[in-house]
């Protein structure tokens, strides 16, 4: 503090002194040390003004990027997401002028920490490796063993289990180290947790790999440590306490020891409440929470307990994703707020800068005016026409995720219709058909999600719907024919694409015949960049079917065709691609000849 008082007081003596960015980038850096997010945002900014005077002396361009780091970092944990990735990246380029030791590293990482809120896991994990280049941060145990943790941690998420293994053992070799990061602000906490994690997710990894005796080592590991009464006064994060419970109700599960773990896991469901974020953390504590107690229960025997536990992921999944939309559109708000006030201060620069040219040309003020006039109508013409095309394809996103957020509500409402049946004839049928249903339903909401998904895991979910209504609710046969040269694997189509004309052929064509069929043949045409989906049933035909329902009780409108028209056209406008349907009846005027439905569904192929 006395060094920044002299370089304060030596700068205002003297005028001609090169140095205010080093100042406030040592304030900010002071405040962050001491976790004083506020002044540190306040005084990095003041370091990144006075460094448009001082651009281009080595003292400033050195200590710039620095100053981008301290106040992204801010921003981060104001929950200014997209702001604090744009001022990142912005830290990011200055780091051009800077020698080896510098931020850079710590930039990369915390720009990968953002691409994972952000769900890009990938990208995230491309960056952490590269943040991992800085030697200097791997040889100290703190920052190496997390460095080396996250990228284990990623590789586990992306399913790469082998590397996943690597990375984390890596992690708990280094955490292993004695030799700490002395006088650290809350060192021991943070390490401890890192310990910890470390060995829950190894534990993870084998219970991937189906090798529960090993999952059983590590999760042990962790949770002795986590109880470890030495630890008692460091500062184990709440979701790692949380997550290291589960992972004991795990082991005591395998142990049969169910009363026990019931006791433990309701410890961690009683905690739930108090987490409102619905953040990637809460998600995967509260989804195992319950998962863990439907285990128990169907291993009770209890299942309508089992049940209510599944009931309550679909839930959650539900809202989830609701959230996530909500957070999705107040990001590209907030983003587009920060354009506007950009554009404001740039309008501002640019009047201030027409004023002082007409107090030194007074002769030549009405050319300057009729100029800047046509200047500013054309580059606001072309900012305008900028913006509209960088937002359109987000707009479209949004659009498409929300409509099919539509068609989960309408698939569950004509379940549970099927689920009142079985239970109103007193089925034995019930309780098999509403487990095969959570599951169902659970993987309609994952694919949801995405924007495409393997053409492999849309004919698992048809399948699995087919298989469920052809042995709960209505008596047919069916069969699903796929070109053999379709790679299934890598073909990658919208999800929820054909699932409800199938709905529609059950409920308007074969509902009521004994011998019903319906066949589904997937064809792929390069050319037009579609695949060819059409789904044929020997029903009485849509149109004459819902003609004779609408003059009964069981005539509900759909809006499963408004919803595909509307999905279609968005996918047609994005990709160029002819994307459209077709309804035909087969022989009008008579009975039971069927419907044969034509689909055309954009694709593109995974690298």
């Amino acid at each position: 503090m006395d060094n920044l008082k002299r370089i304060k007081h030596s700068l205002i003596k003297n005028k001609n002194l090169i140095g205010w960015t080093k100042y406030y980038m040592s304030k900010s850096y002071m405040h962050q040390w001491n976790k004083k997010l506020d002044s540190a945002w306040v005084n990095a900014v003041k370091a990144i003004d006075y460094y448009k005077q001082e651009e281009g002396y080595p003292i400033a361009d050195q200590l710039i990027h620095k100053a981008y780091y301290i106040k992204g970092v801010a921003e981060f944990h104001e929950n200014k997401i997209i702001t604090s990735l744009k001022t990142l990246y912005k830290g990011l380029e200055y780091t051009k002028y800077v020698s080896e030791k510098s931020w850079k590293s710590y930039i990369i990482h915390r720009l990968s920490i953002i691409h994972i809120e952000l769900g890009d896991l990938e990208l995230a994990l491309k960056m952490m490796k590269e943040s991992a280049k800085d030697q200097s941060r791997l040889k100290y145990s703190y920052e190496g063993g997390g460095i080396y943790l996250d990228i284990g941690i990623l590789h586990g998420e992306l399913g790469e289990i082998d590397s996943s293994k690597v990375y984390l053992k890596k992690a708990i070799t280094t955490l292993n180290n004695p030799m700490l990061e002395l006088g650290y602000v809350g060192i021991n906490g943070n390490f401890h947790n890192f310990q910890v994690m470390a060995y829950r997710w190894i534990g993870h990894a084998f219970v991937k790999e189906k090798n529960i005796d090993s999952a059983y080592i590590y999760y042990n590991k962790a949770y002795r440590l986590f109880k470890n009464e030495d630890l008692a006064n460091t500062e184990i994060r709440e979701i790692n306490k949380l997550s290291s419970l589960l992972d004991y109700g795990f082991i005591l599960i395998q142990n049969d020891s169910l009363d026990k773990a019931i006791t433990t896991i309701n410890t961690v469901k009683d905690s739930l409440r108090v987490f409102e974020n619905y953040n990637r953390e809460e998600k995967n504590i509260f989804l195992k929470t319950y998962k863990l107690l439907s285990e128990i229960y169907s291993k009770k025997e209890e299942h309508r307990k089992a049940l209510v536990s599944e009931q309550r992921i679909n839930n959650y999944l539900n809202t989830y994703s609701e959230k996530n939309i909500t957070k999705q559109i107040q990001r590209f708000t907030t983003e587009y707020e920060l354009r506007e006030k950009e554009d404001s201060i740039s309008k501002l620069t640019k009047l201030t800068n027409e004023q002082h040219t007409i107090l030194n040309q007074k002769n030549t003020i009405n050319w300057i005016l009729g100029i800047l006039l046509i200047s500013l109508s054309i580059l606001a013409f072309v900012i305008f026409k900028q913006r509209k095309l960088r937002n359109r394809y987000k707009t479209a996103s949004l659009e498409q995720r929300l409509l099919r957020s539509q068609l989960n509500p309408h698939f569950l409402f004509n379940s549970l219709g099927s689920i009142v049946s079985l239970s109103y004839s007193k089925s034995d049928k019930v309780i098999p058909y509403t487990i095969k249903l959570s599951n169902l339903l659970r993987s309609i909401l994952e694919n949801s999600r995405e924007e495409f998904i393997p053409l492999e895991e849309e004919l698992t979910t048809i399948e699995n719907y087919l298989d469920l209504q052809s042995n709960f609710s209505v008596d047919f046969k069916y069969d699903v024919h796929v070109q053999t040269y379709i790679n299934i694997e890598k073909v990658l189509v919208p999800p929820m694409f054909i699932q409800p004309f199938i709905e529609n052929a059950i409920l308007h064509g074969i509902a009521k015949l004994k011998d019903g069929k319906i066949i589904i043949t997937i064809n792929i045409n390069n050319e037009s960049k579609t695949v060819k989906c059409t789904i044929e049933d020997n029903g009485v035909g849509y149109l004459r079917g819902t003609d004779k329902k609408k003059n009964t009780s069981e005539y509900h409108k759909s809006i499963s065709t408004e919803i595909m028209t509307e999905r279609l056209k968005i996918y047609s406008k994005l990709l160029k691609v002819n994307t459209q349907f077709e309804i035909k009846d087969k022989n009008k005027g008579l009975e039971n000849k069927g419907t044969t439905v034509t689909v055309l569904i954009p694709f593109i192929i995974e690298d």
